[in-house]
């Protein structure tokens, strides 16, 4: 069953990183949770476990509608609105990279077999979208093109950042040539830059 935004995103098992890490709602309401256990729901819901305090775990859940921001350690997810067939409904994003005026988006979507990552490059002063699409993990031709457009973008956007660009390049170089066979949730290429486990940024 595919279901770009609405399928369940593990992102626990995606990032693994216990320092600072906390809800921040739109009311200004700040939760400390533990960082190494939180997802996002199919039914618009974040779960999360609060520190421990004696030894006891204390799972939770909240709307999506209501979350300002998540940081876990150096990661930051955001909601963000998208439109779906016609539709308009709030996606959980990691924030992947950032300069002054643009921001990397990316949710990571599974499904029977792989992840299909949606990724969206956005202007943070209008939150309108400069660049989107999706790619998979594939070593076929037509997933080559997606990743390949996916890196393209991001040169386009960030090319004055040493930073973005240095981490992508490296990323870059293993882009698969091949056109057999399929490729790992961890590979080393454009899926292995979006997993990175801090915010790059412009120097």
């Amino acid at each position: 069953m595919k279901k770009l935004f609405f399928t369940i995103i593990l992102l626990s098992t995606i990032f693994s990183n216990a320092q600072d890490s906390y809800i921040l709602k739109k009311d200004g309401t700040k939760i400390e949770i533990d960082g190494n256990h939180y997802h996002y729901m199919s039914f618009k819901k974040i779960r999360y476990t609060l520190l421990e305090k004696k030894g006891t775990e204390f799972v939770k859940g909240i709307d999506i509608d209501e979350v300002e921001k998540l940081v876990a350690g150096e990661i930051t997810y955001i909601p963000y609105e998208i439109t779906k067939n016609e539709k308009k409904a709030t996606g959980f994003f990691k924030i992947v990279a950032e300069s002054n005026d643009k921001m990397l988006l990316v949710s990571f979507n599974p499904t029977e077999s792989r992840f299909i990552y949606a990724y969206k490059i956005i202007n943070k002063q209008t939150q309108t979208v400069l660049e989107e699409g999706t790619f998979v993990e594939t070593r076929f031709s037509k997933g080559l093109a997606d990743q390949q457009k996916a890196i393209a973008d991001i040169k386009k956007h960030f090319s004055n950042c040493p930073e973005i660009m240095n981490s992508l390049s490296e990323f870059e170089k293993k882009l698969p040539t091949t056109r057999n066979g399929l490729g790992d949730k961890n590979a080393s290429y454009i899926a292995g830059f979006m997993f990175q486990e801090k915010t790059l940024r412009c120097n």
